[in-house]
């Protein structure tokens, strides 16, 4: 028999992909709001780092990066509706673009070392 362990969170059709492939599995559905939580902070860390290696390895001229993105995106959404936040695509849309209109983007590359401030 051939095993593999993952012990970690997956999208919804992922299953149902195993099962067409005719595997079996062991799942559980989470409940608790901390499981939820620590599983999707893992998942946000291993998304984390596999943007990473394509932003090192890129392929198909970068869509694989985009690709990676997207799955942070997906799992930074699943946290909010930890919180019961679910945005439309329209409302993050907008904040986003609020918030680089407030805050500015990361287009002149500051960093910003030390403030302070001289006493009179």
């Amino acid at each position: 028999m051939v095993e593999f362990v993952f012990d970690k969170l997956i999208r919804d059709k992922v299953l149902e992909d195993i099962f067409e492939d005719n595997f079996s599995a062991d799942w559980e559905v989470l409940k608790r709001t901390d499981d939820k939580y620590n599983y999707l902070m893992k998942k946000f860390q291993e998304e984390v780092k596999e943007f990473e290696h394509a932003l090192f390895n890129p392929k198909d001229g970068g869509y694989n990066i985009l690709e990676e993105a997207v799955d942070i995106i997906e799992v930074l959404v699943s946290f909010m509706k930890i919180y019961s936040i679910t945005p439309s695509k329209l409302q993050l849309m907008s904040k986003f673009e609020e918030k680089r209109r407030l805050k500015g983007r990361f287009d002149k590359w500051i960093v910003l070392k030390k403030v302070y401030k001289s006493e009179n």
